[in-house]
């Protein structure tokens, strides 16, 4: 293709130059200076003289797309034909659908059910009862201390931790 592209410029160009020379010559066309002097010959010479155009490598590259991404709280809450959820950001006058999607989504919309794996950030402290350490959180849950030291996630919830009326003495109610 880049060949083809450079030998029609340079034919174009070529021919252009000659048609311009005949026409001078045929219509007895001169070029004159102040003084009267005849620069015809000089002004053929010098279009004879001007530089081709030349293409590079770069003239013939598709030039790449960037892509932009948009985060998950930004994006448009529809679905496409395909199940995926819409990947272009909502419009600014507080819809959460897309310029598109605005008008309506055939598809249906992406609900909370179907949220990607937002992980929730539990606050664990180690507490011993009758004599073993358990992982204890805020809503008194009582999880599986393999599952927390491997990383599982989520970890089982092995029971229900409890303080008895002298609050001295810890018991866990188990599932």
């Amino acid at each position: 293709m880049e060949k083809n592209i450079r030998s029609k410029i340079t034919t174009y160009e070529s021919e252009f130059k000659d048609n311009l020379k005949q026409w001078l010559f045929d219509n007895n066309a001169s070029i004159l200076c102040e003084n009267t002097d005849d620069k015809t010959n000089d002004f053929i010479q010098h279009l004879s003289d001007f530089p081709r155009l030349e293409l590079s490598a770069q003239d013939f590259q598709k030039r790449k797309r960037i892509k932009n991404n948009v985060p998950d709280y930004n994006r448009c809450i529809a679905m496409k034909c395909n199940g995926e959820r819409c990947s272009r950001k909502q419009k600014n006058d507080g819809t959460q659908f897309c310029g598109t999607h605005i008008k309506g989504a055939p598809h249906g919309t992406f609900t909370s059910n179907q949220e990607l794996n937002k992980k929730r950030q539990i606050n664990l402290w180690l507490q011993e009862i009758n004599g073993i350490a358990r992982y204890i959180d805020e809503a008194n849950n009582i999880y599986s201390t393999p599952d927390i030291i491997n990383k599982v996630n989520p970890p089982k919830i092995i029971g229900k931790y409890g303080i008895k009326s002298d609050k001295e003495t810890y018991y866990m109610i188990q599932d």
